[in-house]
């Protein structure tokens, strides 16, 4: 008996087509799913993806307000003359 390894099936799977066209795939999903089926997954995908993005937004506001304060020369013409500083 010989079995097929994930990498085989990885393969396979760009050859096989499920639908032939958008509106055939909502057709399928909605008459073999219901309307949940265009929600299944959607849990363990927000639960993957809420605390990158709460890390996310955390970091940008911190590095943010740390730039703010930093003692940087602002490259660029003064008002008081035209030579750069």
């Amino acid at each position: 008996m010989k079995f097929i390894n994930h990498y085989s099936i990885y393969f396979l799977s760009f050859f096989v087509k499920i639908y032939t066209s958008y509106l055939q795939a909502i057709q399928l999903v909605l008459t073999r799913e219901g309307f949940r089926g265009f929600y299944r997954g959607l849990i363990p995908a927000i639960i993957l993806y809420a605390p990158v993005a709460s890390l996310t937004f955390g970091f940008y506001e911190s590095f943010n307000r740390a730039w703010t304060h930093l003692p940087l020369r602002k490259l660029g013409r003064s008002r008081n003359n035209d030579s750069i500083q």
